[in-house]
């Protein structure tokens, strides 16, 4: 996928759809480092800066906000704090000084996690990531194979397929990660997951998928070839996965059995990334994985 930042700053002749950034800091550097990051990015607008979580609230009573930025140790009531009570949940990423509040980030599904000193690279990162969500919670409502007055040029599926794929994963033995963008043969439903996700079908073997990662009304498919994120609920997923080949370890991580390398009492090693294991879920992880 393009570098959202580059391709805005490649094209300046280009339309540029602005994104409603709140930042939420009780510290004024801290402050001042990201409204100096936002304004760097054309396709951000910042439309406020406040000192604490009280004052950010009635921001947000009165304005729609996009992407979220918000400090965790603050006067009065916490990030964490903030963000529980929101009346909607824009894309939010923390920021803060102290590396152990990663775990309460993705207890609340949030975006991204930044360590203060906050480099500008891995900014543009979060952002990214928060943009891709937003897209893909608009595009749930005009995904192709749902809404049928899609232009002529998106591909049509078959009745009996299109079915299958709104009701539940569709299962397929043809080989590789590809996008489909026609009707396919279903010959066995036992190997392959097709994972529907910005506007297109793809075909991903359970052998390649390394972890799955759940954030509020979205999942993330951490794969050989590439990362899938699409609307899904890791609830169901967990469900639909084979139970010999996935665990279930917290309440945002689904891991690939074949993959772990590494287990003691709160985490996880799959594939060279260390994921948490949930308080709910240490005895039967575990016990599953007979340690």
């Amino acid at each position: 996928m393009t570098d959202i930042l580059n391709m805005q700053m490649n094209d300046s002749t280009a339309d540029v759809e602005q994104y409603a950034v709140l930042i939420v800091d009780d510290e004024r550097l801290a402050r001042t480092l990201i409204e100096d990051y936002v304004s760097k990015m054309p396709m951000l607008k910042l439309v406020d800066s406040c000192a604490n979580a009280m004052n950010a609230m009635a921001v947000m009573q009165r304005e729609k906000i996009d992407i979220l930025l918000t400090d965790i140790e603050m006067p009065e009531m916490t990030g964490v704090e903030f963000v529980e009570n929101l009346p909607y949940k824009p894309s939010t990423i923390f920021t803060t000084a102290y590396s152990q509040y990663a775990l309460e980030g993705y207890d609340l599904g949030v975006v991204d996690y930044l360590l203060k000193p906050i480099p500008f690279n891995r900014f543009v990162k979060a952002v990214n990531k928060a943009i891709e969500r937003i897209k893909l919670l608009r595009a749930a409502n005009v995904m192709p194979f749902q809404n049928r007055s899609q232009s002529q040029s998106q591909p049509r599926l078959d009745q009996g397929f299109q079915e299958q794929v709104q009701s539940k994963s569709l299962y397929s033995s043809e080989s590789g990660l590809q996008s489909v963008n026609r009707s396919p043969s279903v010959e066995k439903l036992s190997d392959y997951m097709v994972i529907k996700a910005d506007r297109k079908l793809y075909r991903v073997k359970f052998d390649d998928i390394f972890y799955v990662e759940g954030q509020q009304e979205y999942v993330t498919f951490h794969a050989k070839q590439r990362n899938i994120t699409a609307l899904y609920s890791l609830k169901n997923l967990e469900e639909e996965l084979p139970k010999d080949m996935f665990i279930r370890i917290h309440r945002s991580f689904i891991v690939s059995l074949q993959y772990v390398e590494m287990v003691d009492a709160a985490n996880v090693t799959v594939a060279g990334v260390e994921l948490p294991i949930g308080p709910s879920y240490r005895d039967s992880v575990l016990e599953s994985l007979s340690i």
